[in-house]
């Protein structure tokens, strides 16, 4: 986290923290890594998708709902995510 601090905008940096942080179940302090790499840089497909994980693990269904319906019909590495939200939304009620 110290090197985070000294390098606020490396969100590489920010990145491997946060994968780190879901390693160890660190959720709320994932999740505020993800915001930020987001909010720097809100083409980062890889941070919204596991911000919409996150949200989901956090039951915060709004949220994950936001990030993850934009990969609905797409192809490729994020294509579960839609399924991932149904189910999860299923799961709630």
């Amino acid at each position: 986290e110290g090197l985070v601090a000294a390098h606020p905008e490396d969100a590489a940096l920010r990145m491997r923290l946060a994968l780190i942080l879901l390693e160890i179940n660190d959720l709320e302090n994932a999740r505020a890594q993800l915001e930020r790499i987001v909010a720097q840089d809100p083409a980062n497909e890889r941070a919204k998708y596991l911000l919409g994980l996150t949200c989901l693990e956090l039951d915060d269904f709004p949220q994950a709902e936001r990030f993850m319906t934009e990969f609905a019909g797409r192809p490729g590495e994020f294509e579960a995510a839609p399924g991932f939200l149904a189910a999860a939304l299923n799961r709630q009620g």
